[in-house]
């Protein structure tokens, strides 16, 4: 075990998948968030290698450029983007086959449209929260080559959105993806 700056490995990674959204509860009524096409870029780099794991600082940025709402009042926003960077570290093991968790905390910021679902101009506004995450995958390195490919699975909790619904309940969202990881 030990720190060494001159052979650390990192690594750049791309994931597209889905992004799903529990239905939110309001005293109006349910909400719910179309699954939308999201998109993660990292770095990665190794802090401390042992054995048979390695301890990574890991920085995602997550983007979800359009989630569609449903909702029966007329004057929520029609849709809203989110974009998340949640530094964090990850546990990362083997080597052809390589499992991992990870988790992180940082920010989201969530921007509504300016339209609501009745065609009026929306009430909602852009709004910065707090955000964590925690997943895990598993990584696919053929032998000597510098390139992977990576599934994975990612819980994403945040503040709720302004979608001018008052009291809205809908806190969590989860990333089903799979890309690929180029290791340097």
């Amino acid at each position: 075990m030990g720190l060494n700056a001159a052979a650390q490995k990192s690594e750049i990674g791309i994931v597209v998948g889905g992004k799903m959204t529990p239905d939110g509860t309001s005293p109006t009524g349910t909400t719910k968030v179309n699954t939308a096409f999201a998109f993660q870029v990292n770095y990665a780099t190794q802090l401390i290698s042992f054995k048979v794991a390695d301890l990574e600082l890991n920085i995602p940025f997550l983007g979800v450029p359009t989630s569609d709402i449903n909702s029966s009042t007329l004057f929520t926003a029609k849709s809203y983007s989110s974009f998340y960077i949640t530094p964090g570290l990850r546990l990362r093991l083997g080597t052809t086959f390589s499992p991992f968790v990870e988790a992180g905390v940082g920010i989201v910021r969530h921007s509504p449209s300016s339209t609501t679902l009745g065609g009026f101009p929306s009430g909602a506004s852009a709004s910065t929260k707090a955000a964590f995450d925690v997943g895990g995958g598993i990584d696919f390195r053929p032998k000597k080559s510098p390139i992977a490919f990576r599934f994975q699975a990612t819980e994403l909790y945040s503040g709720v959105p302004d979608l001018a619904i008052p009291k809205l309940s809908m806190h969590n969202n989860v990333l089903l993806g799979g890309g690929i990881v180029l290791r340097f």
